[in-house]
């Protein structure tokens, strides 16, 4: 028996960084834990064999594929991790939006059940102050859109039945597992082997947020009682410039790194600030981050150390050009 007040969780997405770093918390709490992946999915954070985690291939927009998976497991929560973003945009929109609304569906005859959606911060338009849950929902991108729209959709589903469907916004998360072509593994890794870090212009910022921070947040979601449709930010409150980010890797790691900065022009997505108000995760969940920057750098320097072997391959995976994408 876990301590928890559940024992069976399925986690879409479980492959990723997020559902991935998910998946190893519930096992230590002594959950039984299920994944969905498509047949194409790399599992590459999944590969330790110790992982006792059961996966199952679905497509999310294939509805009665995630209908059968969903009898066949009979989860107390699902954790909606799987976010589609592809340079075709039909497949981000099936897979955000008819995925989603394909697994709100299956789920709805248990009205015990209780569903975590992962959300973005991408579905708020920029703003010169923290963005709160109160805000309009102003996508500046089809992807934020796309989320956007899994979101109104869960909440609907909330409303209309009464459900335990919590959504968590997600701000810039990083840490253990991430992506090696994102910001901060590349900025460790260039501070490491003193290759030159590529940069866009401008005084850009993010809201970086650990991901065992949100790791917790998750769990707390699932454990909250009568939360129906609440969207909920989960961020630091803090803003951090990425020239800010790369002095704080070189104080962590020791080392200058080499900054070409202008090698990559801006994008839709840059803003001067970029920030959550996170006063709703505090007073409905009980929930605030306990990681600075500078401690979940420090945290992630340490497991790089450990599983450098991961990253090996750098260079093929655009480690060394950091491309950072925002949630």
């Amino acid at each position: 028996m876990s301590g928890m007040a559940f024992e069976r969780v399925l986690i879409t997405g479980i492959a990723g960084h997020v559902g991935a770093n998910l998946a190893r918390a519930c096992l230590r709490n002594g959950l039984e834990v299920h994944g969905l992946v498509r047949s194409t999915t790399d599992l590459w954070r999944l590969q330790d064999s110790s992982l006792a985690v059961r996966l199952h291939s679905v497509d999310l927009t294939c509805y009665d594929s995630v209908c059968r998976i969903v009898e066949e497991v009979a989860p107390d929560v699902v954790f909606h991790c799987a976010a589609e973003r592809r340079q075709e945009y039909p497949a981000t929109l099936m897979g955000n939006v008819l995925g989603t609304a394909n697994l709100l569906e299956a789920t709805r005859p248990d009205s015990k059940l209780r569903f975590v959606h992962l959300a973005s911060s991408l579905e708020y338009g920029p703003s010169d102050r923290p963005l709160r849950e109160t805000d309009r929902l102003q996508p500046t991108t089809r992807y934020g859109a796309s989320k956007a729209g899994g979101t109104l959709l869960a909440q609907q589903a909330a409303h209309s039945g009464q459900r335990h469907i919590v959504v968590l916004r997600l701000f810039h998360v990083c840490g253990p597992w991430e992506s090696p072509h994102r910001l901060v593994p590349t900025a460790i890794m260039a501070a490491h082997t003193g290759t030159e870090l590529h940069l866009t212009t401008g005084d850009f910022r993010r809201d970086y947020i650990y991901v065992d921070d949100v790791v917790t947040a998750c769990l707390r979601a699932a454990e909250a009682e009568r939360i129906f449709g609440e969207a909920i930010n989960i961020g630091t409150g803090v803003e951090t410039s990425n020239e800010e980010l790369v002095h704080h890797v070189e104080g962590v790691m020791g080392r200058q790194i080499p900054v070409n900065i202008g090698a990559y022009a801006p994008r839709e997505t840059d803003t001067n600030h970029w920030v959550a108000d996170i006063r709703k995760a505090e007073q409905l969940m009980g929930w605030h981050p306990t990681r600075s920057v500078l401690a979940g750098l420090t945290e992630t320097r340490n497991w790089l150390e450990k599983h450098e072997q991961i990253y090996a391959g750098g260079r093929r995976h655009g480690l060394l050009s950091a491309r950072d994408d925002r949630l």
